[in-house]
């Protein structure tokens, strides 16, 4: 009887997994990974806890030099900021009142000091649109003025006309009295002769040296009336140069003054600037804006009061916080010196 050899069961072929079976493969892998990865992985662990950032160099705190009110704010904390870049700007009207109050006086004062110019040199004040009103005032009280200096000359000179008129008739009657003088001595000494022989009478000799003698004292008397007029033209002529003088002499004095003036007011106006200036708040450093503390719009802020900090970048940087005794810093471990750390600021007005 022969033998036949075993032979087994036949292996059915594999089926690919599919489905549910797919499902439970890739999860049971994903599971296997994961506890790989948290086995050799460091884990980080976070906690919360309060603190405070302290620069190694000095916190440059922005504070207001006057009293003011808030109103505007540009900055947000932690927000980075330039040196010389605007954070915030403050409102004080009394210091924008005193700046247009120097302004307007300035303006005045350099109106006015054009218009005695003008009237020193004799010159005109040619006002522009830009300059406004002042000028045109100015201008108006320079015609003004310029027109009673001339009608005050223009009395004067018509005054010494009227003397040199009365200079000319007086010359015309001395020369009318001159030949009468000449007539009438010529007549004397025809009547001396004839009365000395009793041929004439003694009395018609006596009226003709007589009316010598008047016109003598007529020629004298009209030579007197025009030394007069001529003194009074004279006169007249110098009161006419005299205010013209006084005038541009005046106006040269208040000029001098209103230059006084005008340096005061320059320097007053630089200071008030100034003044004005710090209410704009900027940062002095390159930096972070730290601990905002006036945020109303409107707020009033007294002098000296700290508005907010900037925090100079490029230093080195200290944490100090605190958190509970009992809590997990590192895996495995509680808090120990030298341990590393990774720290998050939490900005609290953004949040």
């Amino acid at each position: 009887m022969a033998t036949l050899p075993f032979i087994g069961p036949i292996p059915k072929p594999r089926q690919p997994l599919t489905g549910a079976r797919l499902v439970i493969v890739a999860s049971a892998a994903a599971f296997f990974l994961f506890l790989i990865w948290a086995a050799l992985a460091p884990v980080d662990e976070v906690t919360r806890g309060q603190g405070r950032v302290i620069p190694s160099s000095k916190v440059q705190l922005i504070q207001a030099s006057a009293p003011a009110t808030l109103s505007e704010l540009l900055v947000r904390g932690g927000e980075r900021v330039h040196k010389g870049q605007l954070l915030a700007r403050l409102e004080d009207p009394q210091s924008t009142s005193e700046v247009g109050q120097i302004q307007a006086e300035t303006e005045s004062l350099e109106a006015r000091s054009a218009r005695l110019q003008a009237e020193a040199n004799g010159g005109k004040i040619d006002c522009t649109a830009a300059q406004g009103p002042e000028c045109q005032n100015e201008a108006a009280l320079r015609a003004a003025r310029q027109s009673a200096l001339g009608s005050k000359v223009a009395a004067l000179q018509a005054t010494a006309e009227q003397r040199r008129r009365e200079a000319s008739e007086a010359a015309a009657t001395i020369s009318s009295l001159t030949n009468s003088l000449g007539l009438a001595q010529k007549q004397v000494a025809m009547l001396e002769p004839l009365a000395t022989k009793h041929i004439v009478p003694q009395t018609e000799l006596l009226d003709a040296r007589r009316e010598v003698i008047d016109l003598q004292g007529r020629i004298a008397a009209a030579r007197e009336q025009q030394s007069r007029a001529m003194a009074g033209v004279r006169e007249s002529m110098a009161q006419a140069a005299e205010a013209t003088a006084t005038f541009r002499q005046d106006a040269l004095d208040e000029r001098s003054q209103i230059a006084t003036k005008l340096a005061v007011n320059v320097e007053s106006l630089r200071g008030a600037e100034g003044k004005l200036n710090r209410n704009e708040l900027r940062s002095p450093a390159d930096g972070v804006v730290n601990d905002v503390q006036v945020t109303t719009i409107g707020g009033f802020v007294n002098a000296g009061q700290k508005v907010m900090e900037v925090v100079p970048l490029g230093d080195k940087l200290l944490v100090e916080t605190r958190v509970e005794p009992g809590h997990r810093l590192h895996q495995g471990g509680r808090q120990g010196a030298g341990q590393g750390h990774r720290l998050r600021l939490l900005d609290l007005w953004r949040a």
